[in-house]
């Protein structure tokens, strides 16, 4: 009941917040979005000297196990809410964007300490642990309030005439 009188009281219609905030929740999980990482495929490969199908074989198993944990995520999802899992969920991406980015001294930093001679299996791993992180937090849980906001964009006319009406 506390919440809906802080609604009542916004001089305009609180679906447009909620419009506007799914909207930037879109936006922010374009890096975990296939589309979003497809654009560094060539920096991947030549940074990381690794073949496209390797690059490809870690994007599926990354993708795949990601997928087998988010029904964990929506399980702490209804737990929590909307509004603690996808904060959780943006930190964490930009954690794993910030892994991304410094993957080539990771794979130089523990190729030093363990003595590996052969980098291509450790890089391998290391990508794979990186997609997973990407797909789970950005394409998976931060778009798990994105579709609760789509269905209300598609209901939303209904809402905005029946807020009328009352």
């Amino acid at each position: 009941m506390k919440n809906k009188n802080i609604i009542n009281k916004f001089p305009f219609f609180y679906g447009y917040v909620i419009i506007l905030s799914g909207t930037i929740g879109i936006l922010l999980s374009a890096p975990g979005q296939t589309n979003g990482i497809l654009v560094f495929t060539d920096f991947f490969v030549t940074d990381l000297s690794i073949s496209r199908e390797k690059l490809s074989l870690a994007y599926l198993i990354g993708t795949l196990l990601s997928s087998f944990l988010l029904t964990y995520a929506g399980k702490f999802f209804d737990k929590f809410g909307a509004r603690i899992t996808s904060a959780l969920a943006g930190f964490f991406l930009g954690l794993a964007l910030i892994y991304m980015s410094y993957l080539t001294k990771f794979i130089d930093f523990i190729k030093d300490i363990f003595n590996i001679i052969n980098i291509e299996i450790l890089t391998f791993i290391l990508l794979t642990i990186g997609f997973f992180f990407v797909r789970f937090f950005g394409q998976g849980t931060l778009t798990l309030k994105i579709k609760i906001v789509n269905k209300l964009i598609i209901t939303f006319p209904k809402i905005v005439t029946h807020s009328t009406i009352s």
